[in-house]
């Protein structure tokens, strides 16, 4: 939804919302590589 992406967008410099991109990533491509 449009809010979730404002909330995204809000909070894309801070670490910890790094960090769960990042690990959503790689636990993404760990699936797609089995």
């Amino acid at each position: 939804s449009d809010l979730h992406r404002q909330v995204g967008q809000f909070y894309i410099g801070s670490d910890s919302h790094f960090l769960k991109r990042q690990f959503a990533l790689q636990h993404l491509q760990s699936l797609l590589q089995q």
